[in-house]
């Protein structure tokens, strides 16, 4: 599923993997990779950072990358947020005003 990017099949896969092997390190990176592509990377970084705790797991590296994709998206999406947040809260208390459809001050608004 990985190589065609069915990236939620690519997730159910490797998750049934797991339960058959809860100690696959290869099932976790490719479900790792998998919620990441579907962007879920909070829940892509945990899985990823349980292959990084299976000392001389040959997935490591690739591991290490992909991780650090998952955490490059956290902190866009973190930051996305922010620049949000300021637009929403950015002119303080009091300073927006609401118009009527002639450009008058509405009901409610602060004058």
């Amino acid at each position: 599923a990985i190589k065609t990017q069915s990236w939620a099949a690519a997730a159910a896969e490797a998750g049934a993997a797991l339960e058959l092997e809860p100690g696959s390190t290869k099932a976790r990176l490719r479900r790792g990779k998998a919620l990441l592509e579907l962007g879920r990377e909070e829940e892509a970084q945990q899985e990823l950072q349980r292959v990084l705790e299976v000392d001389g797991a040959p997935e490591i590296p690739e591991a290490k990358r992909v991780l650090a994709c998952a955490q490059k998206k956290l902190r866009e999406h973190a930051a996305q947020d922010r620049e949000k947040l300021k637009g929403l809260f950015g002119a303080g208390p009091g300073t927006a005003v609401e118009t009527t459809d002639n450009g008058t001050a509405g009901a409610g608004a602060a004058a």
